[in-house]
């Protein structure tokens, strides 16, 4: 995280506290929806230097396409309907709700969700689901089958209703448009209204679909990841509405510059409807006052990182170390004198290039890059003009199981990623490259991890026995 985006996330940590500070749900309440978790997205959205600007191109309406999906989801409506009642038969207490884009890593040639189904495997309940809502069956086979469903085939006629109920979405508009006002001239903020507006409307109509399914299951607890996407905001209020409870499992840090877990007055977290009430976390260091998973409200269970247990009890079956290619590379690293394993997480830290063209090549560079934030071909052609040497690579390290390579590694330096925790768990030294301690208060905690970006103190880490 470079000074820049240091100065605008401590920008917004300290309108955040504002707000929590003068906390009232009357200012963030539209219809049944508290939109707090809504604007907090918004500006959590803002923290990439290159995301996409509030005003793009809009895109033309195909309506003959639009015409065509919905007849395919009309065929679909009864399908999807019988398979929802016929998972009343099977007294099923606990529900996982997989999300589709996190299938990174591969056992037996097979994928899994590394952010659920590791808990769904040691999940001791034997009447339990995975399901995950898509659009159509892909080809991934996965680790752990999942029942797949299509929110809009099994309930068309609802979206249909909702989309042509103009009157409804003019009420909306004109709420949101007011809320959002006062909102930022309260607190000088600048808010995209196109957003939450069209983001309410999908939960409206996600929540009216997961209540058919959850009032069907009549489960005992639901469980999510990531409670932050649309899905699991509907999620998070159904359950809520219907007293269930409600499960998000830590996918990643928790801390100061997170805005959609740290920077909570904990007095104000139970009257977000659209948040989920409990969380299983990784380990207590993270957790305050003033982070969701909450010490005064005693609403988290501590786990650890099962994606590393599930690891380690199933490496031998890992397809990362079943590849010729990969063991190849693997047992070449063994040349070299220390093997330094850098994530990143949007950028290249400055230090970087010169930290490989100026240290011994005894060292070797695993770079590797964020699966979903990071920029991989740019890095990777900035890396290509800038470094010198061959001594690094960011091809495999960006795809091999995080597990394989921290097991290879022998020091570790990260921007802001919460792959430090896993680093921690492998006992490795740590580097973060920061000087903002106060956005990364937890990581003190973490024994033999230094924050530093100066250049000097860096090579020394790299150096240095440990």
């Amino acid at each position: 995280m470079n000074s820049k985006l240091n100065k605008k996330v401590t920008n917004y940590i300290k309108k955040i506290k504002k707000i929590e500070n003068n906390f009232r749900i009357e200012d963030f309440t539209i219809n049944e929806f508290n939109i707090w978790p809504l604007v907090r997205l918004e500006l959590f959205k803002k923290f990439g230097e290159n995301k996409k600007r509030f005003k793009e191109n809009k895109i033309k309406k195909n309506y003959f396409k639009i015409f065509f999906i919905s007849l395919i989801h009309l065929f679909y409506f009864f399908k999807y309907n019988k398979k929802i009642k016929s998972y009343n038969n099977r007294d099923i207490e606990t529900i996982f709700f997989s999300d589709k884009r996190f299938y990174y890593d591969k056992y037996n040639s097979k994928y899994i969700n590394s952010l659920i189904d590791p808990y769904f495997y040691f999940n001791k309940s034997k009447k339990k689901i995975k399901i995950e809502i898509i659009n159509s069956i892909g080809g991934k086979k996965k680790f752990f089958e999942p029942q797949y469903l299509n929110i809009y085939s099994l309930s068309i006629f609802r979206y249909i209703m909702l989309k042509l109920n103009f009157i409804f979405k003019v009420d909306l508009r004109n709420k949101i448009d007011k809320k959002l006002k006062n909102i930022e001239k309260k607190y000088s903020l600048v808010l995209n209204s196109d957003e939450i507006f069209k983001n309410i409307i999908n939960i409206k109509f996600q929540t009216i679909v997961f209540e058919k399914i959850i009032k069907t299951i009549k489960p005992k607890s639901v469980y999510i990841s990531c409670y932050y996407n649309l899905e699991n905001f509907a999620i998070s209020y159904v359950c809520n509405n219907l007293r269930i409870r409600c499960y998000d499992i830590q996918h990643g840090g928790i801390e100061n510059y997170h805005l959609m877990y740290a920077n909570w007055k904990y007095k104000n977290i139970n009257k977000n409807n659209l948040l989920p009430k409990n969380f299983l976390v990784w380990d207590k260091r993270p957790i305050s006052f003033t982070t969701l998973p909450n010490t005064k409200l005693k609403n988290f269970e501590i786990t650890g990182k099962q994606s590393i247990n599930f690891w380690k009890k199933y490496q031998k079956a890992s397809d990362d170390l079943n590849k010729e290619k990969n063991l190849k590379f693997l047992h070449d690293l063994k040349k070299y004198k220390s093997i330094v394993l850098v994530c990143l997480t949007t950028d290249i830290p400055r230090q970087l290039p010169r930290l490989i063209n100026e240290l011994p090549k005894n060292n070797f560079w695993l770079i590797r890059a964020h699966p979903r934030h990071t920029n991989y071909n740019l890095i990777k052609k900035l890396l290509s003009k800038n470094i010198k040497s061959n001594n690094y690579d960011i091809n495999l390290s960006s795809k091999l199981n995080l597990n394989v390579l921290l097991k290879y590694s022998d020091k570790f330096i990260t921007d802001y990623s919460s792959t430090i925790y896993d680093a921690d768990y492998f006992n490795l030294p740590k580097l973060v490259i920061n000087n903002d301690i106060n956005l990364f208060r937890s990581w003190k905690k973490i024994n033999r991890c230094i924050f530093s970006q100066n250049f000097k103190i860096i090579k020394n880490f790299v150096l240095k026995k440990h």
